[in-house]
């Protein structure tokens, strides 16, 4: 039991530093080394655990980046009233905390998939995949606040989701770009805008 204990938390240091040094240099810019020297532990603890850098890229995406989607974009909309509301809701706390980071890097995993998906098959799918999970999470949602009478009946939920999606995407590359917070402000504004097309009228 100590020693599953000890594997599961040294997976995660390793992970948790991937994952740091991932985000601000990209996949190919980081180093095994970089990663290394954000632990205690040694290179060949690393490849104990994930034989290559690849593979460890890819564990990245589906245990750490996943997870971070589902926690900010799906498990708040499970049992939402306003569906709506939330989703709005969810976009300005994200927005809040990238505002006050020294630099905004933009969404880990739309970086992934903008620098490794056209390369490599294994994120391809992997980036796909969350985007997936994500884009079903809204239309559930979605879906669910039709049946309460919340969001408009004739509206396409899945389309919707995708635009949802696209739209969150598209204004967190721009303020990456611009590193100007005036862009995420912007952004916050124009999703109450697009969500409130979507409103049931009262």
């Amino acid at each position: 039991m100590t020693r599953t204990r000890d594997l599961k938390g040294t997976r995660k240091r390793i992970l948790d530093a991937a994952f740091d040094e991932i985000y601000v240099h990209g996949f190919q810019g980081t180093s095994i080394d970089k990663i290394v020297a954000r632990t205690d532990l040694t290179k060949g603890a690393l490849f104990n655990i994930f034989p290559n850098k690849l593979s460890l890229g890819y564990a990245v995406v589906d245990e750490v980046i996943a997870h971070m989607i589902r926690q900010q974009w799906v498990v708040p909309l499970e049992g939402a009233d306003d569906c709506l509301e939330v989703i709005a809701r969810s976009f300005e706390v994200g927005a809040q905390e990238l505002e006050g980071m020294p630099v905004h890097f933009g969404c880990p995993l739309n970086n992934l998939a903008q620098e490794m998906s056209a390369i490599d098959a294994g994120f391809k799918a992997r980036t796909l995949r969350v985007f997936d999970q994500w884009i079903a999470g809204l239309q559930r949602a979605l879906e669910r606040g039709q049946q309460a009478g919340a969001v408009r009946a004739d509206a396409n939920a899945q389309d919707a989701a995708v635009l949802l999606v696209t739209l969150i995407e598209g204004i967190l590359s721009l303020a990456k770009a611009s590193q100007d917070p005036g862009v995420l402000h912007a952004g916050a504004r124009n999703i109450r805008s697009v969500l409130e097309t979507l409103r049931a009228a009262s």
